[in-house]
C-alpha cells in the first residue's frame, strides 16, 4: 500500500527523472549537443507537466488556467530566444 509520503514525492520523483530522462534521451540518443537546446527542452518538458497538473496539481495556488496560459506562453515566447546559426 502507498504511504502520504509516496502520495507528496512520488510524482515530484517521477518529474525529476522523466526530466533528467530527456535530457539524456536528446543528448545521448539524438546527438544534442547545445546546452541552450537541451535546457530549453527540459523546460518545455516541465512546463508540459505543469499544464496538466503533475505534481503541481496539490497546491493551493495551482490553477489549470494559468497553468495553460503559461504553456501557451512558452510556446509562442521560446522561438524568440537567439539560437545558433542554422546549420545546411
Amino acid at each position: 500500500s502507498s504511504t502520504d509520503a509516496d502520495k507528496v514525492y512520488g510524482p515530484w520523483v517521477v518529474l525529476v527523472l522523466c526530466a533528467a530522462a530527456t535530457w539524456l534521451y536528446l543528448r545521448v540518443a539524438q546527438k544534442v549537443t547545445d546546452g541552450l537546446q537541451l535546457g530549453i527542452s527540459v523546460c518545455a518538458f516541465c512546463i508540459w507537466a505543469f499544464a496538466i497538473g503533475g505534481p503541481f496539481k496539490d497546491f493551493d495556488w495551482y490553477s489549470g488556467t494559468y497553468a495553460g496560459i503559461a504553456l501557451a506562453m512558452f510556446t509562442f515566447l521560446v522561438p524568440l530566444i537567439p539560437m545558433g546559426e542554422p546549420v545546411e
